[in-house]
């Protein structure tokens, strides 16, 4: 893989990766291509716009083996996402966030996909240095 990162009034970071998983049971060999970027800028209020988005070509060689003893399991290389969060500090030690992010995927085969959203908010807490 390879990554370029920017520091400067806005950070920017971009980074791809090849990922190959040979396997010599049927189905279960994979080869990945991910790109993923982000971006983190300071808004008016204190405020901070985190961004970051990933990109995932998969091919399976074989297809891909399903039986009923398999579970499939979410896992972030197979996906595609974008997500925002915004947060801000409150106090000293504590910061409101507010997050939202979309995730998806499908299988090449019998082009079974899915996406999900997610919206959130929390508050995070930081030591004092």
């Amino acid at each position: 893989g390879a990554g370029y990162t920017y520091r400067g009034p806005v950070k920017l970071s971009l980074s791809y990766a090849f990922q190959e998983v040979s396997s010599n049971s049927f189905g279960e060999t994979a080869l990945r291509h991910r790109l993923t970027g982000s971006a983190g800028v300071l808004l008016p209020w204190r405020v901070t716009l985190l961004a970051q988005g990933s990109l995932g070509l998969s091919r399976y060689p074989d297809g891909i083996f399903l039986s009923p003893e398999i579970i499939l399991v979410e896992e972030d290389e197979g996906q595609n996402s974008v997500s925002l969060k915004l947060a801000r500090p409150v106090s000293a030690r504590v910061d409101l966030e507010l997050s939202w992010g979309v995730w998806s995927t499908r299988l090449p085969r019998n082009n079974l996909s899915y996406t999900r959203q997610v919206f959130g908010v929390g508050f995070t807490w930081r030591d004092a240095e």
